[in-house]
């Protein structure tokens, strides 16, 4: 059974939500948008190979796909994360790997597919060591604060992003008072916290892993 491939840190996360059915699903669904972006897992298991890269999806209401309504649409972002900077070269065995009704929209870095998803591709294009987003559209404000899911392609468990690890930039924010004015400074609590970007912490594994990204 999958549930039993679960790192530890990731199992004790997601434990304590649901029942055993509804956790299963959780690692259902991760896959099924894996599979429904990818028609072959060539470029993932590529990407793997290179520096600490490690694809991760991120966007709201993943764990809801698919929709009960065709004309739902999910909005995700693909991070690389490629430290090397050399995943940009293969750029067209990425673009070979995926499901074959498409359009992509190079101006926005949207790749959008028949089944409703549209990913944004500007990290895995680009290997910029700041990905650039469409914030306002990963993610969503709820009354405990800005929220958004991320799946790691490695452990496909759809995973909560919260506040808590959602750091915001304060351009106005000064290390020490010589310093120059602009640091990321505490959790982000509502979404105009994050439009001049934000620090995220995911859990990998046993791993946490920080990525920063801005508004575009």
């Amino acid at each position: 059974m999958e549930l039993f491939k679960i790192p530890r840190d990731i199992w004790l996360s997601i434990k304590d939500s649901s029942t055993l059915a509804d956790l299963e699903n959780i690692l259902k669904t991760g896959s099924t948008v894996y599979e429904h972006i990818f028609k072959d897992t060539s470029w993932l298991d590529l990407a793997l190979t290179f520096d600490r890269c490690s694809p991760v999806l991120i966007g709201h209401n993943m764990i809801a796909y698919p929709p009960r309504k065709s004309s739902s649409r999910l909005y995700l972002a693909l991070i690389a994360q490629d430290n090397s900077g050399d995943l940009k070269y293969e750029s067209e065995k990425f673009f070979a790997a995926l499901q074959d009704k498409l359009e992509y929209d190079q101006t926005k870095h949207g790749v959008h597919f028949s089944s409703g998803i549209t990913l944004n591709v500007y990290d895995v294009i680009n290997a910029h060591e700041t990905a650039k987003l469409s914030l306002e559209k990963i993610f969503t404000n709820t009354r405990k604060g800005v929220h958004s899911e991320y799946c790691y392609y490695k452990y496909p468990a759809i995973m909560d992003l919260w506040s808590s690890d959602i750091t915001k930039w304060d351009p106005g924010y000064r290390t020490h008072p010589r310093a120059t004015p602009g640091w990321w400074n505490g959790p982000a609590r509502k979404g105009r916290d994050i439009i001049k970007g934000c620090m995220l912490t995911l859990l990998e594994g046993d791993m946490k892993t920080t990525y920063v990204t801005v508004g575009g």
